[in-house]
């Protein structure tokens, strides 16, 4: 750990939006060149100019991924290589194979009991209980579903189902699959329940109530929360931002399109408070709904959200802190920030289909002050290629929610 290294290479698990703007980052901080081992390639990473991409199939198989990364780190012993988890079956493998791989890399994430008792959505349910966070009302299932209507009966509908282990829940794939579901009533609970289980998904449910918020058919009132915990568990940013535009598809539905940040609030403070509490270490990211002054905490990410990138709306690059981690020269806590808008769709796009006026016409005037930052804007970025890419991307985004809206599978 005391040798001097002349070069540090970011290594990525993944190969979507968060690795790509996580080696952005990198570039932006320090000029990096990124490598990104992914499942497939995808043309998000495949066309950047800081990104080298090694594609791996069945990368999520621990089997697979750490002889990759062993023989990768074989070749690189001149270099200082950062691993970084960019979705959650890689934090789960490297948790269990730190072991291994500790001698090769450098990695900033959760503790593995910390890790275990906050990734899993049932038990942070029990976490949230103890420090006094309010959350959706909320019931557990196994996949018996015995007291299914005695104890759903307990909650008013609509509701919302999702998997506690959504790690092994997407490792078992089936038809009509989504990333979270909204049944209207107990009978639905239950079909959507056993199609699940069928699966070979073994973990739990949660039975929810739906927070209706203000934000219309696209959003409810919806925020994100992200916080860089340093590896002695003091909490060194947090930066919040209230999503303005989501993604609708059965498997996005739950990304983010449109997040305009803001100042910390109450339980951002509160969520902040418990991670030093339970010694957490590394990137919490938080999602976190509002109905009218309430808000509640719906789960706890331990690593960087897919759309962590509107950190920079704020100033705040994630990279440089993960280098600094690295060094051993991480700052002192700085929670305040200027406000900014971050979007991955075009400005159309957002206009058109945006049901939140107010926080629509902030984002306006954000951008109109200098404030808007994209995944799209990194300078280090010069391939006409990746121009191209952008332009139709922005413009593919534009026609999906053209045809989820018309397709009425949506509703106002």
């Amino acid at each position: 750990m005391n040798k001097i290294y002349e070069k540090v290479t970011p290594v990525l698990l993944g190969g979507d939006l968060n690795a790509y703007t996580m080696a952005a980052s990198f570039a932006e901080a320090e000029g990096l060149i990124s490598v990104c081992f992914a499942r497939d390639n995808l043309a998000v990473c495949n066309l950047s100019s800081f990104v080298e991409l090694h594609v791996v199939p069945n990368l999520d198989d621990v089997n697979v991924a750490v002889p990759e990364l062993v023989r990768f780190a074989e070749g690189r012993r001149e270099e200082k290589l950062f691993l970084i988890p960019c979705a959650d079956w890689y934090v789960e493998m490297l948790e269990y194979a730190r072991d291994k791989l500790e001698d090769y890399y450098f990695f900033h994430i959760p503790g593995f009991e910390v890790w275990r008792a906050t990734s899993d959505k049932a038990s942070f349910i029990s976490i949230l209980d103890k420090y006094g966070i309010e959350h959706p009302k909320t019931e557990i299932l196994d996949f018996e579903l015995k007291e299914l209507e005695h104890r759903g009966g307990k909650l008013k509908p609509p509701f919302v189902l999702k998997p506690a282990d959504s790690t092994e829940y997407w490792r078992n794939p089936f038809d009509g699959m989504q990333k979270v579901y909204f049944p209207d009533s107990l009978g639905e609970v239950r079909e959507v329940a056993k199609r699940i289980f069928l699966s070979g998904y073994s973990g739990k449910l949660l039975l929810q109530e739906y927070v209706k918020g203000g934000g219309g058919r696209i959003c409810a009132d919806a925020s994100v929360l992200t916080v860089f915990m340093s590896s002695d568990g003091k909490a060194i940013k947090a930066v919040l931002g209230d999503v303005l535009l989501e993604e609708l598809g059965k498997t996005s539905r739950g990304n983010y399109s449109v997040i305009v940040t803001r100042e910390l609030d109450a339980l951002s403070v509160k969520l902040i408070e418990m991670l030093e509490e339970i010694g957490y270490t590394g990137i919490a990211n938080f999602d976190i709904l509002r109905e009218g002054d309430k808000s509640y905490c719906l789960e706890l990410n331990p690593r960087q959200g897919r759309s962590f990138d509107y950190l920079r709306a704020s100033g705040v690059n994630l990279a440089k802190l993960l280098l600094s981690e690295l060094r051993g020269e991480t700052g002192l806590s700085d929670f305040e920030y200027p406000s900014g808008v971050w979007r991955t769709v075009s400005r159309k796009t957002m206009i058109k289909y945006s049901t939140d006026k107010g926080l629509l016409n902030r984002a306006l005037l954000l951008e109109k002050r200098g404030r808007l930052r994209t995944p799209y804007d990194y300078i280090e970025e010069k391939k006409i290629s990746r121009k191209l890419y952008v332009l139709t991307h922005l413009l593919r985004e534009g026609r999906r929610y053209k045809a989820i809206m018309k397709s009425g599978a949506v509703k106002e």
